[in-house]
């Protein structure tokens, strides 16, 4: 199932996202008219993804090296789920240069993790 994400609720929706999958692994690729590229991040730990008035910063991997994927001017953000929980397995984010995905390695419901004590 797939939800869009206005652009009034964007910035405080990637916040909230930040903060509920910090440190969980992600692949970010991008996909233009020329096709799909290597990954920009691969099964690294998500650190942030935040908006600006200009873009999406998506930074991940560990204290000694974080890889940084920018996106400019986002034209939108949708939120893919699977399952019966909603457990968020993506976000597609659109723009201009094509679409970025944002893949969680594990599709899991963070309450979930919290009920068995992760």
């Amino acid at each position: 199932m797939e939800s869009v994400i206005n652009n009034q609720s964007m910035r405080s929706f990637l916040e909230s996202f930040s903060n509920q999958h910090h440190s969980w692994l992600v692949t970010v690729d991008t996909v233009t008219s020329r096709g799909a590229d290597d990954p920009d991040i691969e099964n690294l730990p998500l650190r942030k993804i935040s908006r600006d008035d200009r873009g999406i910063t998506i930074v991940a991997g560990d204290e000694e090296e974080q890889h940084v994927h920018r996106i400019e001017s986002p034209t939108s953000l949708a939120v893919e789920t699977i399952g019966e929980e909603n457990a968020v397995a993506a976000l597609r984010i659109a723009s201009p240069a094509g679409e970025t995905i944002v893949s969680l390695r594990t599709a899991i419901d963070p309450e979930l993790i919290d009920e068995l004590g992760g």
